[in-house]
C-alpha cells in the first residue's frame, strides 16, 4: 500500500508503548502478521490485542506473546480480504476498544481504509504499521479518512453493501456519516454570504437542470461564493462521497432528484448535519392534488417529487405563482426567476447582429420537450386563419412537436425542424420574426410554467405572443414589449396586428430585448440567488 502519511499528518514514534489494550485489523498477508505480531510482543508482551481476521469475520483475543506465537505456528490465518461486519463492529464497540492498529502490507489494495471505516469511526486513536516502520506510529484519524474520501470510496461503497445485510439499522451513508462526525474538522461558520459553501445537486442533464443548477453555479461564482455542482448519480456508489459533502456544505440545493434515488443517502447526512436542504422547482410536479393537470410524461415524477420535498426544508420557485402553491405549506419560499447566462446572452447576441434577411414573415414556435403538442394544438385555429388571410406568412416549429391535422392544407408553408443542442438553438431561432407562447390557461400547471419563452425570443429582440398567464403578466407588458392573448379572437388581433406592421414588431422585439438584459440577466438571476440563500442562512 502506498504511503498515506503526509507531511501534515501528525506523527510521534512512541508506538503503542502507552497502550493497555488495541484492536489490530489485520489487512495483511500471513507473513506479515506473524512478523508483526511478534515484533510487538517483543516490545509490549502483556499488551491485550483483540485480531480481526480477514474475510472469516473472526476475532483472536489474548497479549501480545500469545498471539505471536500461535501466529508463528499457523494456528492463527488471515484470509483473502479484511470485511467486518457490522455485528463485529457494535461488538467491539460494546467491549471499550478505543485504539486500532492497521496492520497492512506494502503493495495492498488502497481500498483497506475504506473497508475500515466503520471501525475508524468508533476509534480515539489509530496506529499503522506498515513493511520499513521499525514500529507502529499514531497517526490523526482525520487523515485517515481524507485519504480514503479522496481514494477509496467508490470501493467503499462495495464494502459497505456486503458488510451492512447484518446490520439493518445501519446503512452505507449512516457508517460514513458516524465517521465523519467524528474524525472530520469541523467546517467554519458561515456569518457572511461569502463564507457560505452551497452544494448544487441536479438529475439528468437537460435544459431544466442548466437553468435550475448550471446557472446557479455561474451566479455563485459572480458572487464569490464557494460552489460545488454534482449530478445525481456520482451518490450511487459512493457513501463517503455523500457523508463528506454534507459535512462540507452549509446547504444544498437540490433540483428534480429522484426520490427514492442514489442521492438518498447525501438527504439523509445533510439533515443529520443540520444543514437547509432547499428545494428547486420550476413546474408544479409535486402536489398529488393536482397530479390530473399534470402532462402524462411528467405524472409519474409527482410521488418522486412530493417524497423530495418533504425532506427539504427551504423552497425555491421560479414563478410566483408556483411559489403560492406552498402557501399551506411551513417551509419558507423564495422565488429565483429563471435567467440567461452569459454564454446563452453571448451567442444570442452574436446570432441576432448575423441576422439574415429573408422574404416574408415567420411565426416560430419552439419546443425543447415532447410536452407542448395541447398548447400549439390550443391556437391551431388563430394560426389557420392567419395564414390564410395572408398568404406570406409561415410557420416553423423547432423541436419535439405535433404538427396539428388542421395546419397539413398549408403543405410547406408550415416547416418542423428538429431539436437542436441548446448552443446552436439562438441562431435558428434567429431566423424567426414573431414568437409564439401558447399554454393552457385553464390548466394550474401551465398558469404556474414560467416566461422562459419570452426572454429566450427577448434576447434575440424578437417580439412575443404569449398566454397571459400570471408570469407572462409579469414579464410582458401588453403593446409594449410583446403581446398577451387569451381566446382564439385576442389571438388572431395580436398575431395580425404584428404582421401588418413589421416596422412596430420590430420596435416591440427591440423594446424585449432591452428588458430582457435588465431583468432576466445573470446580474439579476446573481441578486435574487443572493437574498435567497442570505435568508435561508439567516446572514
Amino acid at each position: 500500500m502506498r504511503s498515506n502519511v503526509g507531511a501534515g499528518d501528525q506523527v510521534q514514534q512512541t508506538g503503542l508503548a502507552s497502550e493497555g489494550r488495541a484492536l489490530l485489523i489485520a489487512a495483511c498477508s500471513q507473513a506479515t502478521l506473524a512478523a508483526r505480531l511478534t515484533q510487538i510482543a517483543g516490545a509490549r508482551p502483556g499488551l491485550q490485542l483483540a485480531v480481526v481476521l480477514g474475510s472469516r469475520q473472526a476475532l483472536c483475543e489474548g497479549s501480545a506473546a500469545a498471539l505471536a506465537a500461535a501466529a508463528n505456528a499457523g494456528t492463527i490465518r488471515v484470509g483473502s480480504r479484511f470485511v467486518p461486519s457490522g455485528r463485529l463492529i457494535r461488538a467491539l464497540r460494546r467491549r471499550g476498544f478505543e485504539t486500532v492498529l492497521v496492520l497492512a502490507d506494502e503493495g495492498r489494495s488502497p481500498s483497506r481504509w475504506g473497508q475500515i471505516i466503520g471501525l475508524l469511526a468508533g476509534a480515539r486513536r489509530v496506529y499503522v504499521a506498515r513493511q520499513g516502520m521499525p514500529d507502529p506510529i499514531p497517526v490523526k484519524s482525520r487523515n485517515i479518512l481524507a485519504s480514503a474520501a479522496r481514494r477509496t470510496a467508490r470501493k467503499l461503497s462495495r464494502f459497505v453493501r456486503r458488510a451492512l445485510p447484518t446490520v439493518p439499522r445501519m446503512t452505507p451513508i449512516e457508517m460514513a456519516a458516524s465517521a465523519y462526525q467524528h474524525l472530520a474538522s469541523p467546517i467554519r461558520p458561515c456569518t457572511a454570504l461569502t463564507d457560505a459553501r452551497v452544494l448544487l445537486i441536479g438529475s439528468s442533464p437537460g435544459a431544466t437542470t442548466r437553468y435550475r443548477i448550471g446557472h446557479k453555479r455561474e451566479h455563485l461564482r459572480m458572487l464569490g461564493v464557494p460552489v460545488r455542482m454534482r449530478n445525481a448519480w456520482e451518490y450511487r456508489a459512493n457513501p463517503l462521497l455523500a457523508a463528506a459533502d454534507a459535512h462540507h456544505h452549509h446547504l444544498a440545493i437540490v433540483h428534480r432528484l429522484h426520490c427514492p434515488g442514489p442521492t438518498d443517502g447525501v438527504l439523509w447526512a445533510l439533515s443529520r448535519n443540520k444543514r437547509p436542504i432547499v428545494y428547486d422547482i420550476d413546474d408544479l410536479i409535486f402536489d398529488p392534488a393536482s397530479a390530473s393537470w399534470v402532462l402524462p410524461a411528467d405524472q409519474a415524477a409527482v410521488p418522486a417529487q412530493a417524497k423530495l420535498l418533504s425532506q427539504c426544508t427551504h423552497v425555491i420557485a421560479a414563478t410566483a405563482e408556483l411559489a403560492q402553491r406552498f402557501g399551506s405549506d411551513r417551509r419558507p419560499v423564495n422565488v429565483v426567476q429563471n435567467v440567461l447566462s452569459q454564454e446563452v446572452l453571448r451567442l444570442s447576441e452574436e446570432a441576432r447582429l448575423g441576422r439574415v434577411p429573408h422574404d416574408g414573415i415567420r411565426l416560430g414556435y419552439l419546443s425543447g420537450t415532447p410536452t407542448h403538442d395541447r398548447d400549439l394544438a390550443g391556437i391551431a385555429p388563430a394560426l389557420v386563419e392567419i395564414l390564410r388571410q395572408h398568404v406570406e406568412v409561415c410557420l416553423v416549429l423547432i423541436g419535439p412537436i405535433t404538427v396539428p391535422g388542421q395546419l397539413a392544407e398549408f403543405g410547406t408553408r408550415v416547416q418542423a425542424l428538429p431539436l437542436v443542442p441548446w448552443r446552436e438553438l439562438p441562431g435558428l431561432a434567429a431566423g424567426i420574426d414573431i414568437n409564439l407562447a401558447p399554454l393552457d390557461i385553464d390548466s394550474p400547471f401551465c398558469r404556474c410554467k414560467s416566461e422562459l419563452k419570452y426572454v429566450e425570443a427577448g434576447a434575440l429582440g424578437i417580439p412575443t405572443v404569449a398566454t397571459a398567464t400570471p408570469p407572462f403578466q409579469t414579464a410582458i407588458t401588453h403593446g409594449v414589449n410583446g403581446l398577451l392573448a387569451v381566446t382564439c379572437e385576442e389571438w388572431i388581433a395580436a398575431l395580425d396586428s404584428l404582421v401588418t406592421d413589421p416596422r412596430g414588431a420590430q420596435a416591440m422585439g427591440e423594446a424585449a430585448r432591452l428588458d430582457v438584459a435588465a431583468r432576466y440577466g445573470p446580474d439579476s438571476g446573481a441578486r435574487q440567488l443572493a437574498s435567497a440563500i442570505t435568508s435561508i442562512l439567516a446572514l
